[in-house]
């Protein structure tokens, strides 16, 4: 994973180019940045170290159950990560909601 700079303080920002990993520091935030700079996605990190949702800032997506491009209201748009009691992902692995600012 290249990353632009590194930290290991939780709250704490780091960016990279690169997709979040499944697994970062608890309480921390990823983003991923695109060659300019800009912000395409951000990943926050629970307390476990696992992703708890990460925002995407950048694309849409497909809905395989209506096969329509969800591009209404889903740009900004946040996944959110469930977890089973063994730490496991929960399928579906991550609903898409709209992010309202």
């Amino acid at each position: 994973m290249e990353q632009v700079n590194q930290s290991s303080k939780a709250d704490d920002v780091t960016q990279g180019k690169s997709q979040a990993s499944n697994k970062g520091d608890p309480g921390s935030t990823y983003e991923e940045v695109d060659n300019d700079g800009n912000v395409k996605s951000q990943t926050k990190y629970g307390e476990n170290g696992k992703p708890e949702y990460w925002d995407d800032y950048t694309h849409n997506h497909y809905d395989k159950n209506i096969k329509q491009n969800l591009k209404q209201n889903l740009k900004p748009h946040r996944h959110i990560y469930e977890y089973n009691d063994k730490g496991q992902p929960v399928k579906p692995k991550v609903p898409v909601i709209p992010i309202s600012y």
